[in-house]
């Protein structure tokens, strides 16, 4: 599709095992050389912003330039700048940790697919709630027993995964960018 996919994970241990598995694939001819990028970084140190704005500004370390609505702010040197249109963050990121990427790293980014839970799998992983304002819930894909149990509210379910997922996946949109977009 042309996609391009930044992995970011703070484990070495997977980072290296990821670019080994993609390099496997690329070889292979399964996927596209290029098309993921594995990065080494706590998502905390990363700053997402859109891809698809336009490219001015500061030139990254890795050949990418920082858009104009990358929050360069003093505080923030030595972050890792990572364009992106959909940021997807996985259930095992800790509610706290995910809530402050969301509000400090990712408040340009149009979308985030949100891996997450509800019911009797929160056992195994901590649910988060998002309390932004700038971000809604527009979808969940949901395994069938939270539909079936009414853990997933009926209104937000777009699709089921399979029976053996315990995660759901949330979509929000980031509402400051729909509503710049309907100013005409």
């Amino acid at each position: 599709t042309g996609a391009s996919i930044n992995l970011i994970d703070y484990d070495i241990t997977a980072v290296e095992n990821a670019r080994r598995f993609l390099a496997l694939t690329e070889k292979l001819g399964i996927t596209t050389p290029g098309a993921f990028k594995v990065i080494h970084a706590d998502a905390r140190d990363v700053v997402y912003i859109p891809a698809e704005q336009p490219v001015h500004g500061l030139r990254m370390l890795d050949g990418t330039f920082c858009s104009p609505l990358c929050p360069l702010k003093p505080e923030l040197k030595g972050k890792v700048v990572v364009p992106t249109d959909i940021l997807d963050l996985a259930s095992a990121l800790p509610a706290d940790i995910t809530a402050k990427v969301i509000a400090e790293n990712a408040a340009f980014v149009p979308w985030i697919r949100k891996r997450n839970v509800r019911g009797m799998s929160e056992v195994l992983y901590e649910r988060f709630e998002l309390d932004d304002a700038k971000f809604r819930m527009i979808g969940e894909i949901t395994p069938p027993q939270c539909a079936v149990n009414g853990a997933t509210p009926a209104h937000l379910i777009t699709g089921l995964t399979a029976t053996w997922n315990v995660n759901s996946c949330q979509l929000y949109m980031n509402m400051s960018n729909f509503y710049s977009r309907m100013d005409f």
